[in-house]
C-alpha cells in the first residue's frame, strides 16, 4: 500500500513538473517572439475568458490579423500579438493560451451564397 501511495505521488509530482515546464516553453515561446504593439492606434476586440477585450495595433497589424498571419495568445493575465507559426506550436502545448487565430486564405465564394455579391469591408469596425 505504501508503495502505491508512493508511485501515486511521484506520478503526480511528475505530471506537475511537466505542466511547469510546458508553461514556461510557452511563456518563453512569446517573449522571442512577440510583436511590438506600443503604436497602436486601431482597437482590435477579441473573446479572453467569455470577455470582450481590446487590444490597440497598427494597421498592418490588423491586417495581419484578419488574414491569419498573425495570433493573440495569453500570457499571464495580458496579451501579446506573435506570428502564426509559433501560435501553431503553442497551441499544439496548450489550446487555451491561444486566444485568437484566423485561418488564412478561405476566400472561396459559395455559388448558392445570395450575399455573394456583397463582400464584407476590410475595414468594417463592429
Amino acid at each position: 500500500e505504501k508503495a502505491e501511495a508512493d508511485r501515486q505521488r511521484e506520478a503526480q509530482r511528475k505530471a506537475e513538473r511537466e505542466k511547469k515546464e510546458i508553461a514556461a516553453q510557452i511563456k518563453q515561446m512569446i517573449e522571442q517572439s512577440r510583436l511590438d504593439r506600443n503604436n497602436g492606434e486601431v482597437a482590435f476586440q477579441f473573446v479572453q475568458n467569455k470577455k470582450i477585450k481590446k487590444a490597440y495595433v497598427t494597421g498592418k497589424q490588423q491586417k495581419q490579423l484578419e488574414r491569419g498571419q498573425v495570433a493573440i495568445v495569453a500570457l499571464g493575465e495580458s496579451f501579446e500579438l506573435v506570428p502564426t507559426v509559433v501560435a501553431e506550436k503553442i497551441r499544439q502545448r496548450d489550446e487555451a493560451a491561444v486566444l485568437l487565430l484566423n485561418e488564412r486564405g478561405n476566400e472561396a465564394v459559395d455559388e448558392d451564397d445570395p450575399y455573394k455579391d456583397f463582400p464584407i469591408p476590410d475595414d468594417l469596425m463592429w
